[in-house]
């Protein structure tokens, strides 16, 4: 059998999901099925575990490809947005302390209510 590469639709990669491309190698989910689920559920896993072998439909298949490039913009764009936070959070404090000044209750990562 030729091992299913990443992107491969798979039945039951996860038991909550009926079928998914495989996101990673398949032998890393063998693997962590192993180490890390039941027992008693090793065996079912893994039997079931196989390749589509007919046609996804193609707009589910179009869908996830749309999915998926939309979530590596979004970790791009998250890891931008973090980046230009922290680069901007000792101005912001100081313009924060400045417009503030020392009464407000903010306490450096939330506003502190009074009891």
């Amino acid at each position: 059998m030729t091992v299913p590469k990443v992107g491969t639709w798979m039945w039951h990669v996860h038991h909550e999901v009926l079928c998914e491309p495989l996101t990673e190698p398949l032998a890393n989910r063998i693997a962590y099925i192993k180490a890390n689920k039941p027992k008693n559920e090793i065996e079912t896993r893994l039997r079931w575990l196989t390749p589509v072998r007919g046609k996804v439909p193609t707009a589910l298949d179009k869908a996830v490809a749309a999915y998926d490039k939309a979530g590596a913009a979004y970790v791009k764009a998250q890891a931008a947005h973090d980046k230009a936070w922290a680069a901007a959070l000792p101005a912001l404090e100081r313009l924060h302390a400045k417009e503030h000044g020392s009464e407000c209750p903010w306490d450096g990562e939330q506003l502190v209510f009074p009891r």
